[in-house]
C-alpha cells in the first residue's frame, strides 16, 4: 500500500485501487498521518478539506477475514487432514484420485 499525505485517497499497489475517506459532514478528509500496527490493522488519523467543518477524526482500517484463503493454507489443510485419515480411508482416496 502506497501513502500520500498530498493525496485525499489510499493508493494499493496494483496502483489503480483507491479507498476515499470522507467525513461525517460529506466532504472529502485528507488521511494527515497513519499509524501502522501491524500488516493488518492501522489507524488512520484524518482532517476534513471542508475549513467551515474542520472535523479531525481518527479511523481504524483492518483486515477482517479471508473470502478465499491462501493456497499455501489451503495445501497444508489438506497436507494434514490427508496425513490423519485413517489408512483405509486415505487408500480409498488415493485410488480415486489416481
Amino acid at each position: 500500500m502506497e501513502y500520500s499525505q498530498n493525496q485525499y485517497r489510499l493508493l494499493f499497489e496494483d496502483g489503480e485501487s483507491e479507498m476515499l475517506i470522507r467525513c461525517k459532514c460529506g466532504n472529502k478528509a485528507k488521511i494527515a498521518s497513519r499509524n501502522t500496527f501491524s500488516n493488518i490493522y492501522t489507524e488512520l488519523y484524518c482532517a476534513c478539506t471542508d475549513v467551515t467543518c474542520g472535523h479531525t477524526f481518527a479511523m481504524s482500517l483492518s483486515f477482517k477475514h479471508s473470502i478465499t484463503p491462501p493456497a499455501s493454507e489451503v495445501n497444508q489443510f489438506l497436507f494434514e487432514f490427508v496425513k490423519n485419515m485413517p489408512a483405509d480411508k486415505r487408500e480409498e482416496l488415493m485410488k480415486q484420485t489416481a
